[in-house]
């Protein structure tokens, strides 16, 4: 094998493998700051082509490959680019599946709005958490989008698609719980959603 075919094979299986880590199976990669050391790829291609030997050739190839494609991954990725803004603190989760949000004493108002299709959704208000998700039934994906500041917190969920499974028990099911301590305001858009809520305590 040429250096330069390994070269650019690792460097676009490495691409493919983190997107589909991160975006289809909702791997966290903490490499957000790793394209800081894209001069590492320049030192691994120089001691590929300054080397004599094959196997170190391909071996600095290799490496060079896999390094030049996280420092890529990474600079895309980054938060501040405007193509990533959008899905700035999305959490999305699928059957069996739980979002956390832990409690915090500061925020005195909560403001959740939830947009669900269809299914069963039980909301109830004495959840030693700020707010926690837990999703059951048929693999819906659901999207819960949050933003802190200062002492008011939005919770937003949303079901984005769905993922029919025959040999599964299609039922769709959330079930979401509030602390009783903050303030609470609500915005409900349910479709054919049987909805069961207790906010006696809220």
């Amino acid at each position: 094998m040429k250096t330069k075919q390994l070269f650019w094979g690792v460097l676009f299986l490495t691409l493919g493998v983190a997107y589909l880590l991160v975006e289809v199976m909702y791997v966290h990669l903490a490499i957000g700051g790793f394209y800081h050391y894209w001069p590492l790829s320049l030192i691994l291609i120089g001691l590929a082509v300054l080397s004599n030997n094959n196997y170190a050739k391909l071996t600095f190839s290799g490496l060079s490959g896999l390094v030049v494609a996280l420092v890529i991954f990474s600079f895309f990725s980054k938060s501040w680019l405007p193509w990533n803004n959008w899905d700035d603190k999305i959490h999305k989760f699928s059957t069996s599946e739980q979002f956390v949000e832990p409690f915090d004493n500061k925020v005195k108002m909560v403001n959740a709005t939830f947009k669900i299709g269809a299914g069963s959704i039980e909301i109830s208000g004495n959840d030693s958490n700020l707010v926690k998700v837990k999703s059951g039934g048929m693999k819906d994906l659901f999207s819960v989008d949050t933003d802190k500041q200062d002492n008011n917190f939005d919770f937003d969920i949303s079901m984005e698609n769905v993922h029919l499974n025959l040999n599964e028990d299609n039922h769709r099911r959330l079930e979401v719980g509030f602390n009783n301590k903050p303030n609470y305001t609500f915005n409900f858009e349910f479709g054919a959603a049987d909805v069961n809520m207790d906010l006696s305590s809220l």
